[in-house]
């Protein structure tokens, strides 16, 4: 939805997004759940998944990215099982490190160059990578480590966020303090918690009104956990930059065109 000004930074899309990181620490925020990477990292985003990136702040981040429709790869990921038990996040170890680097440079130079037989040839070499992947998630020393607490909030947020609730409600929840509560969880994703909430809440009706044109404006607010309409309404503006009612008008527009 190039069309609009969009504030929403935490994103989601169909496809399958990985990040190979070259240099460079941070975090991912994937599908509710922190994973924090460094060198050698290399992260798999599945379609539909909410994301966002949270670089570290020391040192410049390098890393190569790739995304793929997920209807392009389907050859490759059912034959490798590729869904089945995949994690989000991988620390590769020196030798998984250069091979997947070396495949990653393959495939661009491929898209780059797109002589005869170019897709067969980055199909064949994708695959290979995500074989190289399979293996490696196997190993009990690839795992990343996180904070707890923040996976826990991001979880409870994940599972709460449809219905009304305040910073209040999670800090009792968790045993803490409100200030301990939002300052931890500012000091791991770089955002408050309230900000957040609404962002995902504003994704989450993005999807509704790409996916179920069925289903009314006004109760995919309370779907999302929107206390009042208005607020829905004027909340949604504010951050993709037109009216609900408008996104889904012309989201529909563009894909019968």
């Amino acid at each position: 939805m190039s069309h609009f000004k969009s504030g929403l930074w935490l994103r989601y899309h169909a496809d399958v997004e990985c990040q190979f990181i070259i240099q460079g620490r941070g975090a991912y925020f994937i599908d509710g759940r922190e994973y924090q990477f460094e060198r050698d990292s290399f992260l798999i985003i599945f379609p539909n998944n909410p994301h966002f990136l949270r670089p570290g702040c020391n040192g410049p981040l390098e890393k190569i990215s790739l995304i793929f429709r997920r209807r392009y790869l389907a050859g490759i990921l059912k034959k490798i099982s590729f869904f089945e038990d995949m994690p989000h996040h991988l620390k590769l170890n020196q030798n998984e490190s250069a091979a997947a680097k070396m495949y990653l440079n393959k495939i661009m130079e491929e898209q780059k160059q797109r002589r005869i037989f170019w897709t067969e040839s980055m199909l064949a070499k994708l695959e290979e990578l995500f074989i190289l992947i399979k293996r490696a998630s196997q190993n009990s020393g690839s795992q990343p480590k996180t904070s707890p607490l923040v996976t826990q909030m991001f979880k409870w947020i994940e599972e709460h966020f449809p219905a009304a609730f305040s910073v209040a409600d999670m800090a009792g929840h968790f045993g803490y303090s409100t200030d301990h509560l939002t300052r931890r969880f500012k000091q791991s994703a770089g955002i408050g918690i309230k900000h957040y909430i609404l962002q995902r809440r504003i994704v989450e009706a993005k999807k509704i009104l790409e996916n179920k044109p069925e289903i009314k404006v006004d109760h995919i607010a309370e779907t999302v956990g929107f206390a009042h309409f208005n607020l829905f309404n004027r909340a949604f503006k504010n951050i993709i930059g037109v009216t609900p009612a408008t996104y889904r008008g012309f989201y529909h527009q563009k894909v019968g065109n």
